[in-house]
């Protein structure tokens, strides 16, 4: 899918902390179910930048995502079929913001699923390495510039950098 302005590199904003806690707060009230809420991706990740747009996991038992997805639905969470990540639910939702959007994306995984230790792990490791940090800032930033709005491109881009750190992540552990 080719969308140009989603892909285009925005600096990073103190805000994303505030619209991420709003957005956790929403999902406590919309979901009435206890199950970890996690702040993930480039706008988790003080400095970092990227598409601007706030990335929310939410872990829960895989016999409760049926009742969280009838529920994320009712409430405006667009479900988006072809999520790119096998084992995930993925929602977006669009909030009205100033003169332009605010753009959520939520990520739904079971427990057992080990892509969202992986989130954790990624985010946490940016998070306390600035020079990894800074330098996927500049892959986003070449990336975005490439892929001239093509998803495929952009995560191809990312890619090899993502499982250099992953990988180092788990030598680490």
């Amino acid at each position: 899918m080719i969308d140009k302005e989603k892909y285009s590199f925005k600096p990073y904003t103190e805000k994303y902390k505030y619209y991420f806690k709003q957005e956790k707060y929403n999902l406590e009230r919309v979901l009435k179910i206890n199950c970890p809420i996690e702040h993930i991706g480039s706008t988790a990740i003080p400095g970092l930048g990227g598409k601007g747009i706030v990335d929310v996991m939410l872990v829960a038992p895989k016999t409760k995502t049926g009742l969280l997805d009838t529920r994320l639905r009712k409430n405006k969470y667009d479900f988006r079929e072809a999520s790119g990540n096998s084992g995930r639910l993925f929602y977006q939702r669009d909030y009205k913001y100033k003169n332009g959007v605010r753009r959520v994306h939520l990520h739904l995984m079971d427990e057992e699923n080990q892509n969202w230790r992986d989130n954790i792990a990624f985010r946490d490791y940016l998070r306390n390495n600035p020079e990894d940090s800074a330098e996927y800032g500049r892959i986003k930033r070449e990336g975005a510039k490439l892929c001239a709005g093509d998803k495929g491109i952009y995560k191809q881009y990312k890619h090899a950098f993502i499982q250099k750190i992953l990988k180092k992540i788990n030598h680490e552990i």
